[in-house]
């Protein structure tokens, strides 16, 4: 008689003020999928308050695991006491203790987006936003490009081509940790736009940016839906991560500000499909470019953004697990 081995996946993430939160926001997905689909995990995170209540607000399960402790194999205990069989970093670098007690258990090991040298002990290395940044990014198997760059099926409801400037959209990341927001906010204080800024969970400076506005802009934080919203803008200055892809997916252009090292590389990259322009690092990006806005062709870029994205990468990633696992 022939037994069907049950599947478990774990899903470890990695999100934190220093870190950011798009780990965090991208692993809903993952875990909207898996359960529209009947499909065990386990939810793997480091212990950080503001990622956890959002946890908590969605219902999600999950284990606290402390990722500074390479040395205790609790990865070890976690795969024996939850018959994991497959294993799924998001968090952008993982130790090569890590993924060498995950290897040692010969279950299947996925990564996405990993920055450190452990992609060389992924079975598939899911390489849409990375690669950019990361010329050679390794793993048995590696998948490149935009096909695999992760977006909200939400995105799909609100695509539309914008034909010129109307109002501007500031959204830089959950937690914005050298507060960009600021700089972006000062800039555009010296002119007649009309802006609205988002500030995510683990922003820590909205009392110095009210005050520095003013009343001028409108702040909102913990939005709902910030890819419902991008249906209000024309326009929008973002990071360097997973919004400036999902706006350009909804056809709303961006400028980036990278508030890390391997945005630049995806400021450069999104910046060279022409959906978006890439104006430089936290602080010493070109602040003069904000004045030439309204002179951008934003139907083109708008366009750009439309044909290039698209919000099928969370299939194409896990039917290449479950295939992978069943092997």
């Amino acid at each position: 008689m022939i037994y069907e081995v049950k599947i478990v996946i774990a899903l470890c993430i990695e999100s934190s003020n220093k870190r950011g939160m798009g780990h965090l926001f991208r692993s809903l997905l993952y875990v909207e999928y898996l359960n529209k689909r009947n499909i065990d995990f386990i939810y793997l995170i480091n212990n950080d308050e503001a990622s956890l209540k959002i946890l908590d607000e969605n219902k999600i399960k999950y284990i606290i695991v402390d990722f500074e402790d390479v040395t205790s194999n609790w990865e070890k205990d976690i795969i024996e006491k939850y018959c994991i069989n497959a294993w799924f970093n998001d968090k952008f670098e993982t130790t090569r203790q890590m993924a060498e007690h995950i290897c040692d258990k010969k279950i299947k090991f996925f990564v996405i987006d990993e920055a450190g040298d452990s992609d060389k002990y992924a079975d598939v290395h899911f390489a849409g936003m990375i690669y950019p940044s990361k010329p050679n990014p390794k793993g048995k198997e590696v998948l490149c490009g935009t096909d695999y760059i992760v977006l909200n099926k939400e995105v799909d409801e609100h695509r539309k081509i914008r034909s010129g400037l109307d109002k501007i959209l500031v959204t830089l990341g959950g937690s914005d940790p050298f507060n960009v927001t600021k700089e972006a906010a000062c800039e555009l204080l010296k002119y007649d736009y009309d802006v609205d800024i988002v500030i995510g969970p683990n922003y820590r400076h909205k009392e110095e940016l009210e005050q520095l506005v003013k009343g001028r802009y409108s702040i909102y934080q913990n939005v709902e839906s910030l890819i419902a919203m991008f249906d209000n803008y024309s326009f929008a200055i973002t990071g360097g991560g997973f919004t400036c892809c999902e706006a350009n997916a909804c056809g709303l252009p961006c400028m980036i500000i990278a508030n890390a090292e391997h945005e630049i590389y995806t400021g450069r990259y999104v910046q060279k499909l022409g959906s978006s322009i890439f104006l430089g690092k936290h602080g010493e990006w070109d602040k003069a470019a904000i004045a030439d806005i309204p002179h951008k062709d934003i139907e083109k870029m708008s366009k750009r953004g439309l044909e290039l994205f698209n919000t099928n990468a969370i299939d194409k990633i896990f039917e290449k697990i479950m295939d992978e696992i069943k092997k």
